[in-house]
């Protein structure tokens, strides 16, 4: 029989928001909090507890900084880094038993991502936080413009039909990256973008074009 979880005050997470699962750890006592500057970032500022998955994820944060391509943290698991997209789309074929985290990341970043981390507790719909940074670069008016921001977006998403997408992505490559609808879908979708990304496409392949200011339109390259 499972033990009751501790009361608290709102009986969500503090850094996730979602549900405290796998037992309640005060947000005081995590590792080097009282360092951590990113604590505005929470979801859950009025629980004074997280969930033991993102105190897992929080207790991982020097080995997070090795992941080049993103991590999972799981109860089951651990933490699993990801040092190429392939990692990534290997995790989506073996999921672990949630709770679980998974952040998917284009290019190595320095910024906290733990606090914008969704916990999943179903593995048949999850959330996948899938951070862009910078990378992502047009050409307008013959300029070549990088992301006004760092771009990061939570993807809701089967695992089932994400991973086909990308099956289809790496068997069509040459044909979809000369394709400007699929160049738009990238740049409209994050969930295509991240697809693409997964397929192990270069930006260099996807976004190579420029925007022609005075007609409006795409001019690929």
């Amino acid at each position: 029989m499972k033990k009751p979880l501790p009361a608290v005050e709102d009986g969500r997470c503090r850094m996730c928001g979602g549900k405290l699962v796998g037992g309640a750890v005060p947000f005081s006592k995590l590792k080097n909090m009282g360092n951590w500057t990113s604590d505005h970032l929470c979801k859950g500022h009025g629980s004074t507890h997280v969930c033991s998955c993102c105190a897992e994820i929080r207790n991982c944060r020097e080995q997070q900084n090795t992941a080049k391509n993103g991590y999972a943290v799981s109860l089951e698991r651990g933490l699993e880094l990801f040092m190429s997209p392939e990692d990534a789309y290997s995790f989506l074929q073996n999921l672990p038993e949630p709770p679980f985290a998974v952040v998917f990341i284009a290019r190595y970043t320095n910024t906290p991502i733990a606090p914008l981390l969704a916990a999943n507790y179903d593995k048949e719909n999850i959330t996948i936080l899938m951070y862009f940074s910078k990378s992502r670069e047009v050409k307008i008016g013959g300029r070549t413009h990088k992301s006004p921001a760092e771009e990061y977006y939570y993807l809701h998403v089967t695992p089932s039909e994400l991973i086909k997408k990308v099956s289809l992505c790496r068997k069509k490559k040459e044909e979809l990256c000369s394709a400007p609808l699929f160049v738009e879908a990238c740049l409209s979708d994050p969930q295509w973008a991240a697809v693409a990304w997964l397929a192990g496409y270069k930006n260099s392949e996807i976004y190579n074009f420029k925007i022609n200011v005075k007609e409006e339109s795409l001019v690929y390259e």
